[in-house]
């Protein structure tokens, strides 16, 4: 996590200032601005970005070799989460590079990718079991990340969900938890 820290540095510093660039030549910058109704579009926007770096990270090879090292703890826990891939620096922020384009101040996406992580420092816990099924139905729970993270043959690359777990129902990744028999 630490080396993750010192490495990720300086791509976030060059990326925000990408992010920038792309924000000062959007042509919808006064339009979205710092809206109420900004935040929960960018947070959807986030989350599909999110979806996606992590469905592709499973079917791409290359991009499946920097994402290993978030599998390598046998426990769910809250320190599963901070085993993150050196390797994925390269191309993460790729994902995202539509949405300043579209008018989204980079100091906002910081935001709400920060509010993202948070999120699911959440879901990486086996202490709890599920949620009622109204939350289930939408948002990424435990029961929903366990299955990422499982190595069975039946949740293999399902659930790839950030905070949203709709994507995966709407795109045919979702799996549900089963009881083990």
């Amino acid at each position: 996590m630490i080396f993750l820290v010192i490495i990720e540095f300086i791509p976030k510093v060059l990326v925000f200032a990408v992010f920038f660039y792309l924000y000062q030549i959007s042509p919808f910058k006064d339009v979205v601005q710092r809206q109420w109704w900004a935040w929960i579009l960018l947070l959807f926007a986030d989350d599909i970005s999110c979806y996606w770096f992590h469905r592709l990270n499973h079917e791409v090879c290359s991009f499946c070799a920097g994402h290993i090292p978030n599998y390598l703890s046998i426990y769910m826990n809250l320190g599963t989460v901070l085993r993150q891939g050196v390797g994925e620096r390269v191309h993460k922020f790729f994902f995202w590079i539509w949405i300043p384009l579209l008018g989204f101040d980079p100091l906002m996406m910081f935001t709400i990718k920060g509010v993202s992580l948070i999120y699911q420092f959440f879901v990486h816990t086996e202490l709890i079991n599920k949620l009622p099924k109204s939350i289930e139905f939408i948002f990424n729970t435990p029961s929903h990340h366990r299955v990422y993270h499982a190595s069975n043959i039946r949740y293999l690359d399902c659930n790839h969900a950030g905070i949203l777990i709709i994507w995966d129902r709407l795109f045919g990744t979702f799996s549900e938890e089963l009881k083990e028999v």
